[in-house]
């Protein structure tokens, strides 16, 4: 007697039918527009592609309220500029409150639909992001070719069904939320193992650049960027990503001379490729200076994070 089809795979095998032939991927580049992380890339002659190859997964990962989301913010920018459709998963805060003004600033376009959308917008600013919801949504939008970028922010605030329903019967209480959490991790690891082969295969097919910011909690006793286990679903998203950087804030006691002229108001990080199948300078590291904006400096999201 065949198995019966769990709710996962019956909206994967919607998503994802086997043995369809791929489509051709989109060529070119995902230019940045960062002085140095578009020279990460090389092609087989060994010469610089110029920015992120179209149809590629990477994950951005660092320590909380660092500025992650300003790298993401300026990268949308950049992709808006090449005429790139960009899409955004802002599971971390409800966009419409905290982070239009930001991304305005910078100059992302989100008022024409053409260029720029939601996936999954918490408007009531409670509602969790359920994480199969969300990435069956990036995989049709990868499939019906909707969108040409997408940004999930973040990975770790992605929610697994089960937890959402706990928490919407009221078991998010103060006694029953750390347990809540615990199982809201290894839950996480699992969904991101049953789904993020398909999500990533789906959005290389169609040429669909997918990039994640994931937070990384440093384990007692380990240096941070040396334990790259400790990130919710992190095995899963690390073996199947095409790369990933770790991100790290460079205090203001350690900016340069020619840094500490423009301190004010820029924020200056620390890239290092940990992992990458498409650059051969895997360890190496850059540092990125990116400019902040009244409205986006004045928003709650880096005033939560406050100066270093």
């Amino acid at each position: 007697m065949p198995r019966k089809k769990t709710d996962d795979q019956q909206i994967l095998s919607g998503l994802i039918a086997p043995g369809r032939p791929a489509p051709p991927a989109k060529q070119g580049v995902f230019a940045t527009g960062i002085a140095g992380l578009d020279d990460f890339f090389v092609d087989t002659s060994g010469q610089p592609r110029g920015g992120f190859p179209r149809g590629t997964h990477w994950i951005f990962a660092g320590e909380p309220k660092i500025g992650k989301s300003l790298l993401r913010c300026h990268m949308m920018a950049a992709a808006q500029r090449q005429g790139l459709r960009v899409a955004l998963v802002p599971s971390e805060r409800d966009i419409k409150t905290t982070g239009v003004d930001g991304l305005t600033a910078l100059g992302v376009d989100v008022d024409d639909p053409a260029k720029f959308f939601i996936i999954g917008d918490r408007t009531d600013g409670g509602t969790p992001f359920v994480a199969e919801d969300t990435l069956a949504a990036v995989a049709y939008a990868a499939r019906n070719d909707l969108v040409d970028v997408v940004f999930i922010d973040s990975s770790d605030c992605l929610v697994p069904r089960s937890i959402a329903t706990a928490i919407a019967a009221g078991d998010d209480t103060e006694d029953g939320k750390a347990l809540l959490d615990q199982k809201q991790m290894a839950e996480l690891s699992s969904v991101y193992g049953r789904w993020i082969p398909g999500v990533f295969g789906e959005c290389s097919d169609h040429g669909v650049s997918l990039f994640i910011v994931a937070h990384h909690h440093e384990r007692p006793g380990t240096p941070a960027f040396q334990d790259p286990r400790y990130i919710k679903g992190g095995t899963t998203l690390r073996h199947h990503a095409t790369g990933v950087f770790w991100v790290q804030r460079v205090a203001k006691s350690k900016l340069r001379a020619a840094e500490q002229k423009v301190a004010d108001d820029h924020w200056f990080f620390r890239l290092v490729l940990h992992q990458s199948r498409l650059s051969p300078k895997v360890g190496e590291e850059i540092r990125v200076a990116l400019p902040l904006t009244t409205p986006l400096w004045e928003s709650p999201l880096y005033q939560e994070g406050g100066e270093p």
